[in-house]
């Protein structure tokens, strides 16, 4: 495979300020192109910058957003009799994928596996971070209900549309993995709370943990942390390495689905 140098402009365009060439990867021998009519799941992974043009190749629009939404992005640009041609773009680096497995106790009392598409899908992703989520449970009086694997029909229907979910509603539980990028600048997270009471686990890095009281603790490879719904911001400390948690959400009294509480918000 070589990595060159492509164009993807027509030449006609050496007048646009918005032409130039980018690296594209080429297979050595000969492969079998992409033939089908949907977008690349490789595609809808990523954080993608699209960018509208015109006949005069001049650039009329452009967005970034998460892969899963240029179908519907892509059809809303070409609608625009002004738009002549979208080209999309890759507008982050790719975080390491996880792999997630599910288990079950089949009609002998075995336990087996049951269906888990690698890797999990995203509920969320910024340039510096990636939410994937793993698995969601409704409660009951008795706790999450296991019979005919009615939890586990309820994560499929969740899986399939997004917002996929991350924090529960009261009683109800969930799991994700949060993986952020390396953090050259230095840059400190994002201050926030949901109502849920959160296991969570460092995977792989080194955090800094910061509370809204100014009180801050280093979390390592192997910590624990018990969330108990306080405004919190996780920042990565490391400038060239990616730093990993996973966590376990249950939602407590009054809980929303997926609500987030900032500091402005918690003061109204």
């Amino acid at each position: 495979m070589y990595l060159v140098s492509y164009n993807p402009f027509d030449p006609a365009a050496k007048s646009s300020p918005y032409q130039g060439a980018g690296p594209i990867f080429v297979h050595t021998t000969e492969c079998e192109p992409y033939s089908d009519s949907e977008i690349p799941d490789q595609q809808k992974r990523r954080l993608l910058s699209v960018r509208a043009y015109d006949k005069e190749h001049m650039m009329i629009d452009a967005d970034v957003l998460q892969g899963v939404g240029l179908d519907k992005k892509a059809k809303e640009l070409l609608t625009d009799k002004n738009v002549e041609y979208i080209h999309t773009a890759i507008a982050a680096p790719l975080l390491p994928e996880i792999s997630h497995y599910i288990t079950t106790n089949d009609s002998t009392s075995k336990s087996t596996y049951l269906d888990a598409p690698n890797p999990p899908p995203i509920y969320g992703k910024r340039p510096n971070y990636r939410i994937d989520y793993i698995y969601s449970a409704l409660g009951s009086a008795t706790g999450p209900v296991l019979t005919d694997r009615a939890d586990y029909k309820e994560h499929q229907q969740v899986s399939a549309i997004p917002p996929h979910i991350l924090f529960p509603v009261e009683g109800a539980s969930a799991a994700c993995v949060v993986t952020y990028a390396p953090n050259p600048n230095n840059e400190d997270g994002f201050m926030h709370r949901t109502n849920t009471l959160d296991y969570v686990f460092i995977i792989d890095g080194e955090f800094e943990l910061s509370l809204d009281s100014g009180e801050k603790r280093i979390m390592k490879k192997g910590d624990v942390c018990i969330q108990r719904a306080s405004m919190h911001a996780w920042k990565n400390l490391n400038k060239t390495e990616i730093a990993r948690f996973g966590a376990v959400c249950l939602g407590i009294e009054g809980a929303k689905v997926n609500e987030v509480i900032i500091p402005e918000k918690e003061k109204e």
